[in-house]
């Protein structure tokens, strides 16, 4: 079960031949190759604009490939969302809580 508060997306996913699949926005450092979302603070992106993270610029940025731009931008990690395949996000909630169940 996702908690009430997470927005979820439905997005193509490219490893699987485009087949459309659910993500949830999580608050932490992406990682290459990782999706992300809501640009907060920039003036030079649109709120919601999602794009795939290329490569981290330690310690303060990562360069992000925006699926609506030529070219990779630089963006600091306190104005993106990661965006997680919902799937991954549960199991990965499951396993945090099932210590504590008795």
């Amino acid at each position: 079960m996702t908690q009430n508060n997470a927005k979820i997306h439905v997005l193509a996913d490219e490893t699987l031949v485009g087949i459309k699949r659910e993500y949830v926005e999580v608050d932490r450092k992406a990682e290459v190759g990782e999706r992300i979302i809501s640009i907060t603070k920039s003036a030079i992106y649109s709120k919601g604009e999602i794009g795939t993270v290329g490569y981290q610029s330690p310690p303060h940025c990562i360069y992000v490939l925006f699926e609506k731009r030529p070219l990779a931008r630089r963006v600091s990690h306190e104005d993106y969302l990661v965006l997680v395949p919902l799937d991954k996000h549960e199991k990965m909630h499951k396993n945090k809580n099932s210590g504590n169940k008795k």
